[in-house]
C-alpha cells in the first residue's frame, strides 16, 4: 500500500498564512485564473482512485493559489484585496455583503493586466527592428 508524501513546502506555507477570509476573497480570481489546473487535478481524480495518481496535479492547483494570494497581496491590490478580506470576516463569511469591494479587487486586478498588456506592447515598440536584407543583384 503507498504512501501519500507530506504536502509540498508551498502548500505548508500557504496553508500556515492564509486564513478563511483570506482564501474566500482570493476565490473570484483563482476559480477564473486557476482553472485549467483545477480541471486537470478533477478528471485526475475522476479517472484515479489511488490518492498519489495526482500528487502532482495537486501540488499545481496549490501553487497556482498561492500565487493568486501573493499576487494579490502585492501592490497595487493589496488595500482592495485587505479591504475585501476585512468585510468578509466582519461578515462572517456573508459574501454578498461585500460584492462592492469584491468588484474593487477585481477592477484593481484588471487595471494591472491592462498595464502589464501595455508594458509589454510598449516593450516591443522599443526593440530595434531587424533589418531585412535583400539579395545581391
Amino acid at each position: 500500500q503507498g504512501r501519500v508524501g507530506r504536502p509540498s513546502s508551498s502548500a505548508r506555507t500557504m496553508a500556515s498564512m492564509v486564513n478563511s477570509p483570506a482564501l474566500l476573497a482570493a476565490a473570484c480570481v483563482i476559480g477564473k485564473d486557476c482553472a485549467a489546473v483545477n480541471k486537470a487535478f478533477y478528471i485526475c481524480k475522476k479517472h484515479n482512485s489511488d490518492p498519489e495518481a495526482c500528487l502532482s496535479q495537486g501540488a499545481d492547483v496549490t501553487t497556482c493559489a498561492h500565487d493568486i494570494v501573493q499576487t494579490l497581496s502585492s501592490p497595487p491590490m493589496a488595500d482592495a484585496y485587505m479591504a475585501y478580506q476585512k468585510c468578509i470576516s466582519e461578515n462572517h463569511g456573508e459574501l454578498y455583503k461585500c460584492n462592492k469591494l469584491k468588484e474593487a479587487l477585481l477592477a484593481a486586478k484588471e487595471l494591472k493586466n491592462r498595464d502589464l498588456r501595455e508594458a509589454r506592447e510598449l516593450g516591443r515598440r522599443s526593440e530595434p527592428e531587424k533589418p531585412v536584407f535583400e539579395g545581391h543583384m
